[in-house]
């Protein structure tokens, strides 16, 4: 799981001494990701998959309450605590790892709804403050450097916020908001300037982000068939443990999105933007989670709130009946995918493989101390938080860096640099084997003929456990 990454790259971070530097080049380019799990680890706290979840558990609170918090702003109080209870119930028993593993998508989600409760409150009284307008900037500013995908639906939160700004001719506070947006990435800036390295920032940051979701380097899938309403509809119901809250979630936001766009009924000024918001955010959504072409189920997770709040924003264009009437479906329909859930919890898998990764960790910490920090080439990054080691690459994981594409000179320049800087103590081959996370991507190291040249002149082979292979480093 992506649990692995954050917590290689805060092991990372704890083990070099240039912390702010690898906070912002040591963490897959997504800071904010970490930050979570890597403060609680500066207050004494170990650094564990059991912190993760308390930081995911978290998370969602944030999450639950900002979200409660925005819809209470326009419905009464008992209908938004019961749609926000659907969504407890849901959060509070999906067994999905793709659901409950630390990923990027926590922090997003929490900054998104944030942002969306200064936003709408901004809207809804017309009233705001210097500090809370730039705040507000600063998040959507922020959003990226937790992921990529979080963009779109950063640049409708801020296009909504400057317009209403300018319609209450604000100048000032639009200055504020402009400058709370730019701001996270001029000081990041800033600090690749000083380290001679800002190339680095806009191929890590941006161009690798760009060619992952605009082309087909990494995914072949052309960019038309990426939004298939077929294929995000099976998407969407693909995981078991939230596919019968779904069933009521789709049709209640086509149902919420007809009465805001079609329905003919006066509505307040605030009724009217709100719902444009709402179908906005849910449409953009279904962008950030298509556009790569991976549907990786985790992305699920970006649905749930902008779904909710459509349906809610759509409730002032309904009359009574209706509204109690697809509040007590949802209800309904959450409640029996929580009692499916609590009763398909899946037994704890055990495996055979479980022999062998005992001993490659063993033959980690046989040649190596937590002074050293290793490179493990594939994508087991679990490995490096088995073993307590840090990362001699900027990367837990090679998967996607040496696929063929337009940054694969900068990609295998970086590897060589940090492996020359850095000198891990043991590099470890495993794309031979069955343990890379996602087959196919990538090969042995051989296949790079840098890389190949590099580890043949520094390395020596001396285990092979499983069809994985372990090197040290020459004396």
């Amino acid at each position: 799981m992506d649990t692995s990454t954050w917590l290689s790259s805060a092991i990372s971070i704890n083990y070099y001494p240039d912390k702010l530097w690898k906070i912002l080049n040591y963490t897959d380019s997504r800071p904010l990701t970490v930050l979570p799990i890597l403060i609680p680890s500066w207050l004494g706290i170990n650094l564990s998959y059991a912190l993760t979840n308390v930081v995911t558990i978290l998370c969602w609170l944030g999450i639950i309450f900002y979200f409660y918090k925005s819809i209470a702003l326009f419905i009464d109080a008992k209908r938004a605590l019961l749609i926000t209870w659907t969504l407890c119930l849901f959060i509070s028993t999906t067994w999905s790892l793709q659901h409950t593993a630390y990923n990027s998508e926590h922090i997003s989600i929490f900054l998104i709804t944030l942002a969306t409760y200064l936003y709408v409150r901004y809207e809804k009284t017309k009233q705001t403050s210097g500090f809370q307008i730039f705040t507000l900037g600063t998040i959507l500013g922020s959003l990226i450097y937790a992921k990529f995908q979080n963009a779109p639906m950063g640049l409708v939160i801020a296009a909504f916020a400057m317009l209403l700004t300018l319609r209450l001719k604000n100048y000032t506070f639009l200055a504020l908001l402009i400058l709370g947006g730019i701001l996270p990435t001029l000081l990041i800036n800033l600090v690749f300037i000083y380290y001679h390295k800002l190339s680095d920032f806009w191929i890590n940051y941006f161009w690798n982000y760009l060619l992952y979701s605009y082309s087909t380097q990494f995914q072949s899938l052309p960019t038309i068939e990426r939004f298939n309403p077929i294929r995000i509809g099976k998407f969407i119901l693909n995981v078991k443990s939230s596919r019968i809250y779904f069933f009521a979630l789709i049709p209640l936001t086509i149902l919420g999105i007809s009465y805001t766009l079609f329905r003919n009924r006066i509505a307040s000024s605030f009724e009217k933007i709100n719902g444009y918001f709402s179908v906005l955010m849910v449409a953009t959504s279904l962008y950030a989670i298509g556009q790569s072409g991976n549907l990786f189920s985790h992305y699920i997770l970006y649905l749930f709130i902008p779904v909710l709040y459509c349906i809610a924003a759509s409730i002032p264009y309904s009359n009574r009946k209706i509204s109690y009437a697809s509040i007590l479906l949802l209800v309904l329909v959450s409640l029996i995918q929580a009692i499916y859930n609590v009763f398909t919890i899946p037994p704890e898998s055990s495996s055979d493989k479980v022999a062998y990764e005992t001993q490659i960790i063993d033959q980690i910490r046989q040649h190596s101390t937590d002074k050293d920090n290793i490179v493990i080439w594939g994508w087991v990054d679990r490995w490096y938080v088995q073993s307590n080691r840090a990362c001699g690459y900027r990367m837990p994981h090679s998967h996607h860096l040496f696929m063929k594409s337009d940054l694969y000179a900068h990609r295998i320049a970086n590897f060589i640099g940090d492996m020359e800087e850095n000198k891990p103590e043991i590099f470890i081959d495993t794309m031979d084997s069955t343990y890379p996370m996602a087959k196919g991507l990538g090969k042995a190291h051989e296949y790079y003929a840098e890389v190949k040249a590099y580890i043949g002149s520094k390395y020596h082979l001396i285990s092979t456990i499983d069809q994985v292979r372990i090197f040290k480093r020459n004396p």
